[in-house]
């Protein structure tokens, strides 16, 4: 099929141990990243070496980061829960082997927040848009990149902008490209780990964070 610019899990969870999870946006008004300290593997066919290479070992190198950012050791550990519809479990269950497995292109994302904290979607849509709906703002995932974006921009709004870091206040800033560009140690540490480490990191075309 056609080359996409999707990453595997393993490999955000890599970038992730370097540059936190909190991304270029909060690291404005952060001091430092925000680490995993553990990442826990449901029962599944599994590797404790192939796990630490893929997310620490292949980074371990790395050097010449600025301040606050660094490759963490963080604790792989797998459980013993078996989550029922995983691929291992679904073809266990299907003895004969018949038909095909396909991914399924529905997602649930959860967070700890008290305004609907499920996020239930669909082909990258809110569960139940309908093809007209499609363009409309009721469609988007409140985890897209543009809702993130405006989540941000209403917390700037709350902040009085002579408090706001420098790197907000002191130049005029308008798309979210822009935003996340001048998070500069953000940025430097990110430029060092893609040379040292991820050097064919698929990149989206800058077309698609002008918003």
């Amino acid at each position: 099929g056609d080359r996409t610019c999707s990453l595997s899990c393993s490999d955000k969870l890599a970038r992730w141990n370097v540059l936190g999870c909190q991304g270029a946006l909060l690291m404005h008004l952060l001091e430092e990243p925000v680490y995993l300290s553990a990442v826990v593997i449901g029962r599944c066919p599994y590797s404790q070496e192939a796990m630490h290479r893929a997310l620490t070992g292949r980074c371990q190198n790395v050097s010449a980061l600025p301040k606050g950012f660094g490759v963490q050791e963080v604790k792989i550990q797998q459980s013993g829960l078996l989550f029922e519809q995983s691929r291992s479990a679904v073809q266990t269950r299907r003895a004969d082997g018949s038909g095909r497995l396909a991914p399924c292109g529905a997602a649930i994302s959860w967070s700890a927040v008290p305004e609907q904290p499920l996020d239930v979607t669909a082909n990258g849509f809110l569960q139940g848009t309908t093809k007209k709906a499609i363009r409309c703002l009721q469609a988007r995932s409140r985890i897209s990149k543009v809702e993130l974006f405006r989540s941000f921009q209403k917390l700037l709004s709350s902040i009085s902008e002579d408090k706001w870091p420098d790197s907000l206040r002191l130049r005029k800033l308008e798309t979210y490209h822009e935003y996340k560009e001048a998070a500069s140690a953000y940025q430097e540490a990110w430029s060092a780990l893609r040379k040292q480490a991820f050097g064919s990191w698929i990149r989206n075309p800058p077309d698609y964070h002008q918003f």
